[in-house]
């Protein structure tokens, strides 16, 4: 019975593959998060196993090039007034002790850095 099911969801990822091809090969990301249909993809590449090899080509680059994304990192003077960077969306601030530089605060967008977590984890699936 297992196997009926999953011969139903080979059928339906194929359509939703075919659909999800489309979106990352026009280029349009307004539909709906690039992050979620990578990630869609990535679990639909699990149920379609050797039968996903054909959407390869649309979903691998979209990931490779989301994983490697050079990160937005800065490091400035502890002392600089820059108060207002921690409360910026998607950005976290730390201020940590440099031996030899003093007091130095890190701003690193966790937002981006959580997507190329996401896509490293779909690059794995994909393997």
């Amino acid at each position: 019975e297992e196997g009926e099911n999953v011969g139903t969801y080979v059928n339906d990822a194929g359509h939703i593959m075919t659909i999800a091809s489309t979106i990352l090969n026009s280029g349009i990301s307004d539909i709906i998060p690039m992050d979620q249909l990578l990630a869609a993809c990535a679990r639909v590449a699990a149920v379609m196993e050797g039968q996903y090899v054909q959407y390869m080509p649309s979903v691998l680059p979209h990931l490779l090039n989301k994983a490697t994304e050079k990160l937005d990192v800065s490091v400035t003077n502890a002392d600089e007034s820059n108060s207002s960077v921690e409360e910026e969306d998607g950005f976290e601030g730390y201020s940590v002790s440099v031996p030899g530089m003093g007091q130095k605060k890190i701003r690193i967008n966790t937002t981006q850095l959580e997507e190329k977590a996401q896509s490293a984890r779909a690059l794995y699936e994909h393997a």
